[in-house]
């Protein structure tokens, strides 16, 4: 079964549960909003959906995501901390430094970040130390779980750095040249290489370079 399959599965259970049918137009839109979230936090969603949900209506997408990055009816966010390192301890083993994390929420992100970022944690993070960091990530989450930042720095994995470093434009490319001619003319100042007069020439050129860009970017040469 694959992946979206065992999503469709998922949410036709949740709304039979509720009397509910899914339509196909319900389930495109489960599908579109749970793309970016983990196999393990699906997982821990659909866990805290069946042990703490009520009411007579199937949750919205919105609804179940929060399932999967919160703890319902914490006073001071100590249990919700502890849930949410346990999520972050859980992703570490199944995902290593490699894979960019998805469908975390601000809180999270933040405090991983202040840890020194996703790599720095599949990396330092040992059975051995883990009293040490669960303790110090806790009062993390807690003092950041009421004022989370709207747009904390993205949690990125080796590939994802690796692939952002590989399209990153060399010094003297302006980040605003964006299309092929400008690109080119760009890159023959940074060599001392004067572009030929013949426009021709420019536009093979161009058309050159923004298939190499293409095939380096995406892996594609169609």
């Amino acid at each position: 079964m694959t992946r979206e399959e065992k999503i469709k599965d998922m949410v036709i259970n949740i709304f039979e549960t509720y009397g509910r049918k899914a339509t196909d137009g319900v389930l495109q839109l489960w599908l579109i909003a749970l793309e970016e979230l983990t196999d393990e936090s699906i997982a821990y969603g659909l866990n805290r959906l069946i042990k703490e949900r009520t009411g007579d209506h199937p949750p919205t997408p919105a609804q179940f995501i929060e399932y999967t990055t919160t703890q319902k009816g914490c006073q001071n966010g100590e249990a919700e901390a502890r849930q949410a390192f346990s999520h972050v301890w859980g992703l570490i083993g199944s995902m290593g430094p490699y894979s960019s994390p998805k469908g975390l929420n601000n809180t999270l992100v933040q405090a991983i970040g202040e840890f020194g970022g996703w790599k720095s944690i599949c990396t330092d993070w040992t059975d051995k130390s883990r009293p040490f960091i669960e303790k110090e990530f806790i009062e993390r989450y807690k003092s950041h779980r009421l004022y989370a930042p709207l747009n904390p720095k993205p949690l990125v994995g080796i590939i994802e750095e690796k692939n952002q470093k590989a399209i990153e434009a060399p010094a003297g490319i302006p980040k605003n040249a964006v299309d092929p001619p400008q690109i080119f003319a760009a890159l023959c100042q940074v060599v001392g290489y004067k572009i030929a007069e013949d426009q021709k020439f420019k536009d093979e050129r161009a058309d050159e370079l923004q298939a190499r860009f293409k095939v380096h970017t995406t892996g594609r040469n169609d």
